[in-house]
């Protein structure tokens, strides 16, 4: 995983606003466990794609990788309003309302 970041920093490092290269980074941190990288980079391909369902899904599941349950509240919905059908951001936000609950997500048998 160490040398797809470091290609992906390469393809930013040339091209600084591919939304897309961020949001692959960001989700190569999450897989990483390092959610404090996956939100600095999925918060800046926010800023370059605002209307992706991807970023916004990727960043709350971020957010809950971190406990912050109101942030991944806030982040689930915007991927659904961009994408109605998405699933993931779908399962997100019930698992980030349970957390705010101080509740444990229900088992989806994943």
């Amino acid at each position: 995983m160490d040398e797809a970041a470091g290609e992906l920093h390469e393809v930013l490092r040339l091209q600084p606003e591919d939304a897309r290269a961020r949001t692959f980074l960001g989700g190569l941190y999450l897989r990483m466990q390092d959610p404090d990288a996956a939100i600095l980079h999925l918060n800046r391909a926010r800023e370059i794609a605002p209307t992706s369902p991807e970023v916004h899904e990727s960043l709350g599941r971020a957010y809950l990788a971190k406990g912050m349950a109101a942030e991944a509240i806030l982040a689930f919905p915007t991927a659904l309003h961009c994408q109605p059908d998405h699933d993931a951001a779908r399962r997100g936000l019930e698992a980030a309302e349970h957390l705010r609950r101080g509740e444990s997500a229900p088992d989806r048998g994943h």
